[in-house]
């Protein structure tokens, strides 16, 4: 049975990062998920609050899931380089999610992203969580046929930036920094004394 937890995201996103990395966002752009080389970023409706989560690393729960019961669902994949682990902007990490650590030490790992109720609590503020996701990751057969780096399933209408093809390469001048987000870990000391 998979656990849901609630946690408190903030600037309406939360990620799935390898240990010892800063998750700034910076892959294929698209409505639910946002995906890297090396991790993954969820963008969630409510801007800062909590929401539900499940996480499973079991393949076979993909039969289970019925897609009329979701609003919007992406998958796809990336590349598994050091223990994964789910971390809020805010640098909050959640160690909830032990089943994380089923998956191979490394390698690739496919996944998918379903949210219900996202749409409704776009951009608000929220005390209860008004929005579920369940995430299932499991990690790709060798000699499986290569699927897409992402892909749209079903969107709930919020659809930010139309997602590119997946064989198109990521460049940096396809968007603007004016959403960046960065986290910093100091101190920092500037000048000679």
């Amino acid at each position: 049975m998979v656990n849901t937890t609630e946690i408190r995201v903030s600037n309406q996103q939360f990620s799935v990062v390898p240990e010892g990395h800063v998750s700034i966002p910076e892959g294929y752009l698209t409505a639910l998920v946002e995906v890297t080389d090396t991790f993954m970023t969820v963008r969630t409706g409510t801007d800062w609050g909590p929401v539900a989560l499940s996480i499973s690393t079991n393949e076979e729960d993909l039969a289970a899931v019925n897609d009329d019961e979701w609003d919007a669902i992406e998958e796809g994949y990336f590349y598994k380089i050091a223990p994964l682990r789910v971390e809020t902007n805010d640098g909050t990490v959640w160690s909830d999610f032990t089943d994380l650590s089923k998956l191979p030490r490394k390698g690739k790992i496919e996944f998918r992203v379903l949210a219900k109720g996202r749409a409704q609590g776009w951009g608000r503020d929220s005390e209860t969580a008004q929005e579920h996701y369940s995430l299932i990751f499991w990690s790709a057969a060798a000699g499986a046929p290569q699927r897409p780096k992402h892909r749209l399933v079903k969107s709930d209408g919020k659809n930010t930036i139309t997602a590119r093809k997946s064989n198109t390469p990521y460049n940096p001048d396809d968007h603007d920094a004016s959403d960046a987000r960065v986290r910093t870990i100091g101190p920092y000391i500037f000048g000679s004394e």
